[in-house]
């Protein structure tokens, strides 16, 4: 069972205004409620374990970008936030039209296709708390964030920041 959470209005861009996204604060001694993730004989912490969240942040703080609290928001929600009705509202609001879809797994080519964000594209990117060793990094004008799901599968979300706010342009996932 999580940890109860409390819910903050964050405004992030002017489309965002009227929508109300849940950003979960993680209370001291939570580590409990997010267990590290063992791979291969490693332990890989829990990116909503509060120590990582802020290390998370920091990283993303030291990629220079704009306004980086509206995409450490993304971020955090993506990654931390229940997954509820007020989340999944949340993220279709940052997704752009059309997103880049990637897709690799062992002994194949990778491949990608545009797709329209769907209910299901929308599940799959919020976590709820299950993301393990989480990191950012910039290419180019994008933001990606890259995460473990479980012991064979890492994903990515892509941000780009676009006509003043932050948008989710692609999704990837690799799998062994």
């Amino acid at each position: 069972m999580k940890i109860p959470y409390l819910y903050l209005s964050i405004l992030s861009s002017a489309s965002f205004a009227a929508v109300l996204w849940s950003v979960p604060l993680i209370a001291i001694g939570a580590a409990e409620q997010y267990p590290a993730l063992e791979i291969h004989g490693f332990l890989y912490p829990n990116a909503c374990a509060a120590n990582v969240r802020v290390e998370l942040q920091n990283s993303l703080l030291k990629l220079d970008i704009k306004e980086a609290d509206k995409a450490w928001q993304i971020i955090d929600a993506l990654i931390c936030a229940p997954r509820n009705e007020s989340t999944r509202n949340a993220v279709r609001v940052v997704m752009a039209k059309r997103i880049k879809e990637d897709f690799a797994s062992t002994g194949d080519l990778p491949s990608f296709e545009m797709v329209v964000p769907n209910a299901q594209i929308i599940e799959r990117v919020i976590r709820d708390g299950e993301a393990w060793k989480a990191q950012v990094r910039k290419e180019s004008d994008n933001v990606i964030v890259q995460y473990f799901v479980d012991e064979a599968c890492v994903r990515d979300v892509t941000l780009r920041y676009f006509k003043s706010k932050w948008l989710i342009y692609g999704i990837g996932m690799a799998c062994d």
